[in-house]
């Protein structure tokens, strides 16, 4: 990764691209920002009346479930695998997410973006995004997903992102799954 900190701000990259941009920012002293970006200035319209949000890269799917194997009893695995089957996620070929929630009452409402390289590569990827926002096992209790915790109000694919909308009366799912 790589990574430049000053004093309110954090910029991380993981490709060579955007080791580039990282430089880049760093040259120019972060001056216009990283708001002139863009793939941000796609985001920001959704984040608007936010109270918090998560900016996430694309996770190594396989490695993480792998990873997940190794550290995780061997009970709870037979018990995963009866009721999920393979426990490995589909590759996600998103480059970043964004999430953003809000309070509302009993219920946190949710916002989440997932970016694409193009526009064809969102529209092929639609049905994975619902499929890991409703069938990823929770890590609060074995014998649910995250369909048991969230639901899907809205998926739609705009331009190079799937956007979802979703509501949730668990007061610690975000913290628990993002």
């Amino acid at each position: 990764l790589t990574m430049a900190w000053k004093e309110d701000t954090l910029l991380v990259s993981g490709s060579a691209d955007g080791a580039y941009l990282v430089k880049a920012l760093i040259d120019n002293q972060a001056y216009p920002g990283l708001a002139v970006q863009t793939k941000i200035q796609a985001l920001l319209p959704h984040m608007v009346g936010a109270w918090g949000a998560v900016l996430a890269p694309s996770p190594d799917t396989a490695a993480f479930s792998e990873q997940n194997m190794v550290n995780m009893p061997q009970e709870m695995q037979d018990q995963l695998a009866d009721r999920f089957g393979s426990l490995v996620m589909p590759p996600l070929a998103w480059d970043f997410m964004a999430l953003q929630h809000r309070q509302e009452g009993e219920m946190t409402r949710l916002v989440l973006v997932y970016n694409y390289p193009s526009g064809e590569i969102a529209a092929a990827n639609r049905n994975t995004v619902l499929i890991s926002l409703t069938e990823t096992p929770s890590t609060q209790a074995t014998n649910q997903t995250w369909a048991d915790l969230l639901t899907v109000d809205r998926v739609m694919t705009v331009e190079n992102q799937v956007i979802v909308q979703a509501h949730t009366e668990a007061t610690n799912f975000i913290g628990n799954a993002f």
